[in-house]
This record gives C-alpha cells, structure tokens and sequence, in this order.
C-alpha cells in the first residue's frame, strides 16, 4: 500500500474530497493521487480550500484540480522526457519539465520550422501624364501686353485635366523678372489631343528671354467634355484686323450639354496659331438634336491675318 502524503509538507493526514482528490488537513494544499504510475502530481495553482466553505465547494475545487492535473498528466506522458528523480516521500511525484539537450522545453516557444514566406499583392504604379510644347507665337496687344499662343498636346496615355502653360521672363543678368501662367480654354485633353493656350502679360518688365514650362496633372474631378458639330460659319471682316465669326452649334450626342464653348484659332501658312478667341454659345443648354447660333469677336489677340480658321464646339453633360 502506498503512504499518502502531501507534497507541500508532506503531511499524511489529508480529506478526501473526491475520487483520488485529498486536501492537506495541515496545509490545505489541494492533490491528486494517480495509482495507475503510482505517484501523486500536485496541481499548479495553489488553491487553499478553508473547511469553512464546506464540502460542495471542495468537491468542485476538487474536479477542476482533477481537469487541470489530467491535461498535465497527458502533457507528461506525450512528451518525451528523462526518467523522473523522487526526492520526495514514497508515492508523491513532484512535477517535472521534460528535459531535451540540456535546456527546458517551452511549449510555448516559436517553431524552429522556417517562416511561410507572406504574399503581397503589388499595386501596379499610375501611369503619370505627359505633355509637350508645340509651336509657339508672340503677339503685342494695343494698350502695351505681351501675349504668346503655344501649342499644347498631349503625349502621354492618360487624359490630363487643366492644361497649362508658365512662361518665366529674364533680364539680361538672368535673373528673373516675371512669371506668366496661361489655362487653356479647352480643359480637358485625351491621349494625343492638343489645344492652343493663351498666356497673357499685361504688363511686362524690362527682359531679353522667355522659359516656357509646363507641369501635366490628371483630376479624379475634370469630367470629360462632349464635343459637338459645328455646321457652318461665316467671316464677317470689321475695320482692320478684326472680324466677326458667326455660325451654328448642333449637340449631335444623346445628352443634354451645358457650358457650350466655341474655340476659334486662326493659323499661318505654317500651322503656327496667330490668332485666338473664344465664347460661349448663345443658347445656354442644348437638349440632345437642338442647335444655336454663336458669334465670335477676333481681333485682340491677332498676330497677324489668320490663313485658316479652326472653329470648335464643346460642352459639359448635364446632371
């Protein structure tokens, strides 16, 4: 028969509170007996039972100590381990860490297995929008302004929204004395489109060069502009330079159009734009089918006689 003792004090006068559950009379430490390995594991967490609380209470401090004790026990029997070493009274176990190579064994501890690689998915970078400059003119208007028209395309595969022109103006040290920047009226241009850009200085300072640059951007907030026919115009000359250019705006789309421009660029017999103006049509919104007349004054930002007229139409969709 095997002497019961507990493995705090290893006291012999004990409870017995459940099956092989016993409470140290001396001590009240809580253990449990295992007669199948003939030693007795004492639980982890040290709860003192007071006999004041009465036996219902040590009989399920009892149970959950046997729950507990059991995940030890099947712990210690799966894993591999030197043979146990009794130090203390016959029958009593005290509880031992499996020892592999020299060092304690952490259940917890990470997994010497190679880390799985993560996978990340890669955005593909945006295709950032580019531009060049084409020809550009220099004109004078009557009251003293310098004005230049340049031809802007774009070059890239995006559609660039606001289309822009800098012109910076430097003395004859270099330094510079003036800075201009121009929009164009056509706000909008798709891949391999091109506009002409009016950059005005009213009054310019005193310089001997000019730096023209140009800076593409795309807005999530530029909406793409419905073009529409331009049936017929005619040239109205007026005294000098100027002239009247009339004509008839048709929305041929199937929605409605508002803000409807109409851009006239007048060129020389190398393609260089010489002359600009712009208006908006007379007919405020344009229901799909329906046409209005325009009329576009051309005379301040002439160069000189235009020999062909390019005259276009474009509108916004109507929400």
């Amino acid at each position: 028969m095997i002497e019961i003792a507990c493995p705090r004090c290893s006291s012999s006068e004990a409870e017995k509170v459940a099956p092989d559950v016993f409470v140290c009379s001396h001590c009240h430490t809580r253990y449990i007996v295992d007669h199948g390995h003939a030693r007795l594991a004492e639980s982890r967490v040290h709860t003192v039972v007071a006999p004041a609380k009465g036996r219902i209470a040590l009989l399920v401090a009892g149970i959950v100590g046997l729950v507990f004790a059991g995940g030890i026990a099947g712990y210690l029997l799966m894993s591999p381990r030197s043979p146990p070493t009794r130090t203390g009274p016959v029958g009593v176990e005290p509880l031992q860490i499996p020892v592999s190579s020299g060092q304690a064994s952490n259940p917890r501890a990470p997994s010497s297995r190679p880390p799985v690689p993560s996978t990340r998915l890669e955005m593909p970078a945006p295709t950032p929008p580019t531009a060049e400059l084409g020809a550009t003119s220099k004109g004078k208007t009557s009251i003293g302004g310098h004005f230049w028209l340049v031809t802007y395309k774009n070059s890239g595969e995006v559609a660039i929204a606001r289309p822009s022109v800098a012109i910076g103006l430097f003395n004859e040290d270099g330094a510079r004395v003036g800075e201009e920047r121009g929009y164009a009226t056509r706000d909008y241009l798709r891949p391999g489109e091109s506009t002409t850009i009016l950059v005005l200085s009213s009054k310019p300072p005193a310089y001997t060069r000019t730096e023209f640059s140009i800076d593409p951007s795309v807005s999530r907030y530029a909406s793409e502009p419905l073009d529409l026919e331009v049936r017929e115009h005619v040239v109205n000359p007026q005294s000098g330079s100027r002239s009247e250019i009339v004509g008839t705006v048709h929305n041929q789309t199937d929605v409605s159009a508002q803000f409807i421009h109409v851009l006239v660029i007048g060129r020389n017999d190398a393609g260089d734009p010489v002359a600009y103006s712009s208006t908006f049509a007379t007919t405020k919104n344009l229901a799909p089918g329906e046409q209005s007349g325009f009329k576009v004054r051309l005379g301040t930002w002439v160069i000189e006689p235009p020999k062909t007229l390019e005259v276009s139409a474009f509108g916004r969709p109507l929400n």
